[in-house]
């Protein structure tokens, strides 16, 4: 069986793994526009050894090549070697797209000068770190307040740095205002400008095409670098009028991810996901989801095995002295949804493991942040948020499996989390979120 994979990142490297890991025999090409050694954060001298048992298990590597058409009807592909644009044609009997996803650009005027740039992979992200050595460089916009935009923050901390975005807080798709606000005081004090509740309208340039402002609705600012960071777009112009795509691009699949044309798949950034908590396909760029995914179309490239079971999006970052983490929806989504919701905000002082038997409370521990979303009407959990100085961000994924699985606030209340006193508190964070939650419905 030989089987073709086009795309290097997340998804195309999970899709290699599983692919060894589930047959002894390989007759596999895989393709990909980019460096395999960035794409695996190797050196040369790494890259050249994973690329040596690669091959030696079945798996010819084409680095620096674009698969620019298919035809499903011969099962062949048409590929560009970008660098000297020869093309050359190959035949498959299963094919894997993981063809990611490009950065969102801006279509307004100045969206093409000089130092507008985005960072949306390890190319960009090799640029932005030159960028920030730059001494040339000392008012940067960020237009976006994600997890790429945050990073940006960091990243350019010691520079005029302005954070611009139309929602009312950053982090706005992961984290709700009273735990963001938190992240938003400490950038704030770091010398931080937050627009919020805005939209950039142009840039402005100079004669050298390089830009020197940007304007806002209310205003403008100085730049000298700016950086978009507003979402990401399927990498699908070119599958145009070959697969069932919406119609924003992305790639339709069934439950075992398999487009409408049998023997190929797709994974991914440019595929839709179910949320479970909304049991319906959203846009979640992640590479944990890519990863798994892939897994999941490998099991299937024979037969349908294997279900994908859905995501909760869980994710964490840590910014600015913060390690936070989210699942499932928070108050913005579930608005958007018109859900019937509810939620329970909590705080709780870390246990110092230091100071057994002493005063393990102490105002001086750390403070977790906990809050949960509900429905009202079935009681059942829809997201979860933590934060904390403490890294405390691995209980989110007991709130994952909750949701994916329907629990109730009641069920999560008497969950059974382990206790022991040098360790924790004789009922968890999570159980006291359950029970005020069942407090504030009248259950208790």
């Amino acid at each position: 069986m030989k089987i073709v994979v086009i795309g290097g990142s997340h998804g195309g490297i999970a899709t290699i793994d599983a692919l060894i890991d589930k047959y002894q025999e390989l007759d596999v090409l895989w393709f990909d526009k980019g460096d395999f050694a960035i794409n695996n954060a190797l050196d040369n001298e790494q890259s050249k050894t994973k690329i040596e048992e690669l091959t030696s298990k079945g798996v010819t590597i084409f680095q620096g090549t674009e698969v620019i058409d298919l035809n499903p009807e011969t099962k062949s592909i048409t590929i560009k070697n970008l660098k000297d644009n020869t093309l050359f044609y190959e035949s498959y009997d299963k094919l894997i797209l993981s063809p990611g996803s490009h950065p969102k650009t801006l279509d307004l005027p100045g969206g093409n000068l000089k130092k507008v740039i985005t960072m949306a992979n390890r190319q960009d992200l090799l640029e932005a770190r030159q960028a920030s050595e730059d001494a040339n460089i000392n008012n940067v916009v960020i237009v976006g307040a994600g997890y790429n935009g945050i990073g940006a923050v960091n990243m350019f901390i010691n520079k005029n740095v302005t954070l611009i975005d139309h929602n009312n807080h950053s982090l706005s798709s992961y984290l709700d205002q009273e735990l963001a606000e938190k992240i938003e005081d400490k950038m704030k004090k770091a010398g931080v400008t937050l627009e919020m509740k805005t939209s950039l309208i142009e840039i402005i340039g100079n004669n050298e095409n390089e830009v020197i402002a940007v304007k806002t609705k209310d205003k403008i600012l100085d730049a000298d670098l700016v950086i978009i960071t507003i979402g990401i777009e399927p990498n699908t112009k070119w599958l145009e009028n070959k697969f069932l795509l919406n119609k924003e691009g992305y790639i339709e699949v069934n439950d075992y991810m398999e487009t409408n044309i049998k023997d190929i798949f797709a994974i991914g950034d440019a595929t839709l996901t179910k949320l479970n908590p909304l049991n319906k396909k959203v846009k979640i760029g992640l590479g944990t989801k890519a990863r798994r995914q892939a897994y999941c179309a490998v099991m299937n490239l024979e037969n349908e095995e294997l279900p994908f079971f859905g995501v909760q999006g869980s994710s964490g970052l840590n910014g600015f002295g913060y390690k936070f983490a989210s699942t499932g929806l928070n108050e913005k989504q579930a608005q958007k949804e018109n859900l019937n919701y509810n939620s329970v905000y909590i705080k709780e002082r870390k246990l110092d493991n230091n100071l057994v038997g002493k005063n393990t409370l102490s105002q001086n521990n750390p403070l977790i942040y906990f809050k949960i979303l509900y429905s009202i009407d079935t009681y059942q959990i829809l997201g979860a948020q933590i934060m904390s100085t403490n890294d405390e961000t691995n209980n989110i994924n007991a709130m994952s499996i909750a949701i994916q699985n329907k629990y109730t606030i009641t069920q999560l209340a008497f969950a059974d989390f382990f206790f022991q006193p040098e360790f924790s508190k004789p009922l968890n964070f999570m159980n006291r979120a359950g029970i005020a939650a069942m407090k504030k419905e009248k259950l208790l």
